[in-house]
């Protein structure tokens, strides 16, 4: 958290502690801001423009206390539930917007690079589902980055049992609803992973007597 502490430290303050004048430049904002003082020799140390040593409970506190948190305890119980919510909070807004290219982008910077964000995105599924908004689900889908080979295979898993038990609000009736369900990347995560035993003879097999009939099909009948 040490390293997490200098980088908001750093964002803070708008700029990077390199050499002696931003140490003492630093000195003095923390003294304003905070009336606590820290010479610039313990920022120099901290920051690593000099030989390091490992930083004092005064050093730690006075940094998280410039951050706005009480203490380098508070600091380390509070910052991962803070930005947690700030990310939810973008996360919902991103979707207000409305804008495809934004969601995308979100996704595509986001999937394969942080194993968490699957997560994320089934919920980003389940919003649009709930929406109705299956034709950008489909733009997903349609994504290189949404091919199963892209995947593990239990991150396949994963989203497909977690996905798989929306598709009873879809409507074969509806062109989107169909193009989704005709999706390859689609068939391969969700169609092919989750099994809705309990409406074989309802939604279910409807639906998969839609796919046969379109002869796409992901294997063999």
């Amino acid at each position: 958290m040490i390293d997490v502490l200098k980088t908001i430290t750093h964002k803070k303050v708008g700029f990077k502690i390199k050499n002696y004048n931003n140490s003492k430049r630093l000195s003095e904002i923390i003294s304003v801001e905070t009336g606590i003082e820290l010479s610039y020799n313990t920022i120099r140390r901290f920051f690593g423009v000099v030989k390091s040593v490992k930083p004092s409970n005064h050093t730690l506190d006075t940094l998280s206390k410039l951050n706005g948190y009480e203490n380098y305890n508070d600091f380390i119980i509070n910052f991962s539930y803070k930005n947690k919510w700030e990310s939810d909070f973008d996360f919902f807004k991103l979707l207000q917007k409305n804008e495809d290219e934004l969601v995308l982008n979100y996704v595509l910077n986001n999937l394969h690079h942080k194993r968490k964000f699957l997560i994320k995105f089934v919920q980003l599924v389940r919003e649009l589902v709930l929406t109705k908004n299956f034709r950008l689900i489909s733009k997903i889908f349609n994504l290189k980055q949404m091919s199963a080979s892209k995947f593990v295979f239990e991150d396949i898993v994963y989203l497909g049992t977690c996905i798989g038990p929306l598709c009873h609000h879809m409507d074969l009736n509806q062109k989107s609803e169909q193009q989704l369900i005709l999706n390859r990347n689609f068939q391969d995560i969700v169609i092919l992973i989750y099994v809705d035993y309990e409406n074989l003879q309802v939604y279910y097999s409807q639906l998969i007597s839609f796919i046969y009939k379109k002869n796409i099909f992901p294997f063999k009948i």
